[in-house]
């Protein structure tokens, strides 16, 4: 059959073409069988025993300083360690001087026994040529002289009265290693005390950048556990004198 044209001055009408349906919802939608649907994310309940952030804040403030405390006292004594020896190793060592820090008289004046036995220690190794000179370091008042005690020791002894320095000036352990490099221009010092005082004082000399090394005297004569507990405050004592600046003279005589 011919196809009719459309009348002239007239346009044909044309079918609007219907768009495929976007079956794409409808796939998403109807998984196919035997796939299994992704289940909606759970909320997370909150629990109930949850420890509240202020409550942790004053744990770690209380907990903080004992840390820090511990941690300072490690850190003392790894770093000192290995400048400790025996008379033995020390002989003909020639250092500038043999440093005895001073540790309480006794009332009738002569060194108590933890003092003597720093002092015997000083003897063998003056006696072993570990150095020529010693200086005996603590304090000096009125009523009795801690270093007068230690040098009239040393000269009972048989050490020559030259060969002995007295530094009135020690009143702690931070004040007689800091006298050897202000006073006495020491470089390469051996410095005398039982072995737990002398991690504090051979950090304190190393901070002041001396050669020193410690020599441990005995520790027959300690019996008293308050000794080192105070003797751990006042490492953190010196810690903060080396790294912050040295603090006045009436806080630090109680801590030694």
């Amino acid at each position: 059959m011919p196809q009719q044209r459309p009348p002239a001055g007239r346009r044909p009408v044309q079918t609007p073409r219907r768009r495929p349906a976007n079956t794409s919802h409808t796939r998403s939608a109807t998984a196919p069988s035997g796939v299994k649907k992704s289940a909606p994310p759970r909320r997370r309940k909150k629990s109930r025993h949850r420890i509240p952030r202020w409550l942790k804040l004053l744990i770690a403030i209380i907990l903080l300083p004992p840390v820090c405390c511990v941690l300072v006292n490690l850190f003392i004594l790894a770093t000192t360690t290995g400048n400790m020896a025996t008379p033995d190793e020390l002989a003909d060592a020639d250092a500038d001087c043999i440093v005895v820090l001073g540790a309480g008289i006794e009332p009738d004046g002569t060194p108590s026994p933890i003092l003597a036995e720093r002092l015997d220690t000083a003897i063998v190794l003056y006696e072993n040529g570990a150095s020529d000179e010693i200086i005996v370091s603590g304090g000096e008042d009125a009523a009795q002289s801690e270093v007068s005690a230690m040098r009239n020791y040393l000269l009972d002894a048989d050490i020559p009265s030259m060969a002995i320095t007295t530094d009135t000036h020690g009143i702690d352990t931070f004040a007689s290693v800091k006298n050897l490099r202000t006073i006495y221009d020491v470089q390469t010092p051996i410095l005398v005390s039982q072995r737990f005082h002398l991690y504090r004082a051979v950090f304190i000399a190393e901070q002041m950048d001396l050669d020193a090394t410690g020599c441990p005297a005995s520790e027959e004569n300690i019996h008293d556990n308050g000794l080192l507990l105070r003797e751990f405050a006042a490492r953190l004592k010196d810690f903060a004198q080396c790294k912050f600046g040295e603090l006045p003279q009436e806080t630090r005589s109680t801590v030694g």
